[in-house]
């Protein structure tokens, strides 16, 4: 019987041991239609000479299996007001992004100086226990703003008095904070998973281990924000199986919409330069480990290098209100940010410090003159901090 383009199921784990299986605990995960499924080797052809020209065939070397699909970008919701992972979470720890415990709080009497990213803040009102890092804060005006922080260990509560270790910056903790989700990349290998996918073609079965992959996200103007993975795993055969009817723990979750979203750049007033699109590439590179003892020559995938970028899409005002030809040529960094969603569980902010142009293009929208300007995330001093992802 032919199989069917649009009964499909992708289901991904976490491995305990690289390479090996699980054969539990997987997630299933929602997919956009589209999916691409392309296991490749190298073909390694007898390159000899015979009486005749008759080609003598090839065999098929060091073999692995690259799927692209596209998830919609959603948070987890909460389950007795606890935030919970994502649904994509597996596949984002197999991109080499690490998960920690996150706030994203109301603070006001804030004083003069300001939170920098990094630094420890920590509760004073509760014997200047940790509460955890900055990421970053938002000033929104009249001593009050929002405090997005990562690594968190401890909730303050409201009007809990807090201090910024390195600025000396002061402010009290305003209503109940949100707990978050906070994803950054990583460069340090042990801290990289990776998963096991089970993908299902309607009757026919694939099995990827040892994957590891990388991620871009679309935000668009009225749609659901995407997320469009490329995972690459170590090739098995393909088998007969019938199609699994896994639990979406995200199936009653509908996705935010892009609108309202708060989209920042810099400082400039957004209301003169309306955006229809945000996107972000991690851009990691993913490698082979070719072992002359692996059943297929392929030992495993490792995440070498990163090179996140992304482009954003502003109407062009005039050049005293926004001027991205200044920033392009004196490489001046752009902190750009939105917040997606207003559901408590549901809710995405993406968070971009240091963006830098690659370069500034003029487009038409509709008629109207609007910026083309890809950038790159350039990291910190410290480092994996070009780019975060709160679901709060």
């Amino acid at each position: 019987m032919s199989l069917l383009t649009n009964k499909a199921v992708l289901l991904a784990v976490i491995e305990t041991d690289y390479g090996e299986d699980p054969e539990e605990g997987y997630t299933g995960i929602l997919l956009n239609k589209g999916v691409t499924i392309s296991p490749t080797g190298e073909k390694l052809l007898r390159d000899i000479i015979s009486q005749t020209y008759s080609p003598q065939g090839h065999v098929i070397g060091v073999k692995q299996t690259k799927i692209s699909f596209e998830v919609e970008l959603k948070g987890g919701g909460l389950d007795e007001s606890v935030i919970q992972d994502p649904e994509m979470d597996v596949l984002l720890q197999c991109c080499a992004l690490v998960q920690s415990a996150g706030l994203v709080m109301p603070v006001d009497n804030v004083d003069v100086a300001t939170f920098t990213e990094g630094e420890q803040v920590t509760n004073t009102t509760q014997e200047s226990e940790t509460v955890g890092y900055v990421v970053q804060y938002v000033d929104n005006g009249d001593d009050t703003g929002t405090l997005y922080l990562r690594d968190v260990v401890n909730d303050p509560t409201d009007g809990d008095a807090l201090l910024g270790a390195t600025s000396g910056t002061t402010a009290d903790a305003n209503g109940t904070p949100s707990d978050a989700l906070c994803y950054r990349p990583t460069s340090t290998r042990t801290s990289m998973e990776s998963a096991t996918i089970h993908f299902h073609r309607d009757g026919h079965r694939h099995i990827l281990t040892g994957c590891r992959g990388t991620v871009d996200f679309d935000y668009s103007v009225g749609k659901y924000g995407v997320a469009k993975f490329e995972i690459t795993g170590i090739y098995s055969t393909p088998t007969d199986q019938t199609l699994p009817s896994p639990t979406y723990p995200g199936a009653d979750i509908i996705p935010p919409v892009v609108v309202n979203a708060g989209l920042q750049i810099a400082s400039l007033d957004m209301a003169d330069a309306p955006v229809n699109a945000l996107s972000l590439k991690l851009g990691n590179t993913v490698s082979q480990r070719k072992d002359i003892n692996a059943a297929t020559g392929l030992l495993g995938l490792e995440i070498t290098d990163r090179n996140p970028s992304g482009s954003v899409d502003p109407e062009a005002p005039a050049l005293a209100d926004f001027d991205p030809w200044s920033a392009w040529e004196d490489a001046t960094e752009q902190a750009i940010y939105c917040d997606i969603g207003d559901t408590a569980g549901n809710q995405i902010h993406p968070y971009i410090p240091r963006a830098l142009y690659e370069e500034a293009s003029y487009a038409d929208r509709d008629g109207l003159v609007v910026y083309s300007l890809p950038f790159t995330a350039k990291g910190g001093d410290e480092g994996d901090d070009e780019f975060f992802l709160f679901f709060y």
